[in-house]
């Protein structure tokens, strides 16, 4: 699984380009090595983070998110072209915030503009109701629910006579955010 990118923009140039290539290059050295699958995810808008949000970065934050995303996806068309033995799944993560912000409650989210006020009192780290962590960073719970989606949707592109793995044998019914079906060979 790959989900990078927005270093890029906060600590880095800025290059969108730069950053797809990058992670073009890393998916050639995984095939290179013997992966035959490959999960990708996409930017959510970095200008809706708290760290921009409403600044003067806003605007380039969000350019840069929709070129990269846009970039990416060619990136993966191409690549997936090239390397046809490979199984290439994405997970748009862009959708999925767009729809945590139009509708956080049906979420378990309530406030999406603001970090988890995880320091007062100190070690609490109880992220309830919030989507970021910090200024850049999903909370656990936002987490969790990328992972149910992705395990949702990787699932339902999984032929009917894929055999249980052996963590699908052992699966108790407290872990929902796990993906456990991996045996598309």
């Amino acid at each position: 699984m790959k989900w990078i990118g927005g270093n890029d923009f906060l600590n880095g140039d800025g290059d969108f380009q730069g950053a797809v290539n990058n992670i073009n290059d890393a998916m050639a050295d995984l095939v290179d090595n013997g992966a035959m699958h490959m999960l990708i995810l996409n930017l959510p808008d970095l200008g809706n983070i708290p760290d921009t949000l409403g600044s003067t970065e806003a605007p380039d934050a969000t350019a840069f998110s929709v070129n990269f995303n846009a970039s990416l996806a060619t990136m993966i068309d191409s690549f997936s072209t090239a390397h046809p033995g490979v199984g290439i799944y994405t997970f748009d993560v862009d959708d999925m915030f767009v729809e945590v912000r139009n509708d956080p409650g049906a979420f378990g989210i309530t406030n999406v503009t603001e970090p988890a006020p995880k320091l007062a009192p100190p070690n609490n780290f109880d992220d309830s109701g919030y989507l970021f962590w910090d200024d850049v960073h999903p909370t656990t719970h936002m987490h969790a629910l990328i992972a149910d989606r992705v395990y949702a949707e990787l699932n339902a592109q999984l032929p009917a006579d894929t055999p249980d793995t052996p963590a699908q044998e052992n699966e108790s019914s407290s872990s929902s955010c796990f993906i456990q079906a991996m045996a598309w060979e």
